[in-house]
C-alpha cells in the first residue's frame, strides 16, 4: 500500500511540476481559462479543480488555466449561477418555475441534477465563453506590452559599442 501511495504522489508531484512550467499563448490561455470556468459552473460541486485539471490534461490545455478558470465559481457565484441553470432548465422543460432557493441547490443537487446539467448547457457555455475571451484579451494584451518592452543587458549596464570594422 505504501508504494501505491508513494507512486501516486510522485506521479501527482511530476504532474504539477509540468503543469506549472507549461507555456501557453494568449490563445490557449483563453480556450483553458474557458473551459475552466464552464467546469467552474458545471454541477461538479467539490470537484470543480480536479476535474479541471483531468479536462485541460485530456484536451492538452494548459493545466494551470484551467484550474484557475475553475475558480471562478466561488459559493455566492456558484448558487446563483446554479440557481438560474436549474430555473432556466427547469422553466424550459417543463414550462413552469420550480420552488426552489439558490441555498437549496446544493442540498437538493440529485434530485435537480437533470435540471442542472442542461441548464449548464444553456447558461454555463457563454459564461465559460466569456471569461475565456476576457482571459484571452488580458494575456493578449499582457503579451503584447511586455513584446514592445525595450530588453535592458542584464548587468544593467550600457550596451559597449560594436567593433570597429577591420580591412
Amino acid at each position: 500500500m505504501r508504494a501505491l501511495l508513494s507512486t501516486l504522489g510522485s506521479s501527482a508531484r511530476v504532474l504539477w511540476e509540468r503543469a506549472r512550467s507549461e507555456r501557453a499563448t494568449p490563445r490557449e490561455i483563453g480556450w483553458a481559462f474557458g473551459v475552466g470556468a464552464w467546469i467552474g459552473f458545471s454541477p461538479f460541486v467539490g470537484l470543480h479543480l480536479g476535474t479541471a485539471f483531468v479536462v485541460a490534461t485530456v484536451l492538452r490545455l494548459n493545466r494551470l488555466w484551467a484550474m484557475a478558470g475553475s475558480r471562478v465559481s466561488i459559493t455566492p457565484v456558484l448558487l446563483t449561477v446554479g440557481f438560474v441553470e436549474v430555473e432556466a432548465a427547469h422553466r424550459l422543460r417543463a414550462h413552469e418555475w420550480i420552488a426552489v432557493t439558490p441555498h437549496e441547490i446544493i442540498a437538493r443537487s440529485s434530485e435537480l441534477l437533470a435540471d442542472w446539467w442542461l441548464g449548464a448547457c444553456l447558461i454555463a457555455t457563454p459564461l465559460g465563453a466569456a471569461f475565456g475571451f476576457a482571459a484571452y484579451a488580458l494575456a493578449h494584451r499582457l503579451n503584447d506590452r511586455t513584446r514592445d518592452e525595450p530588453r535592458r543587458p542584464s548587468s544593467e549596464s550600457r550596451p559597449s559599442a560594436p567593433p570597429a570594422p577591420s580591412s
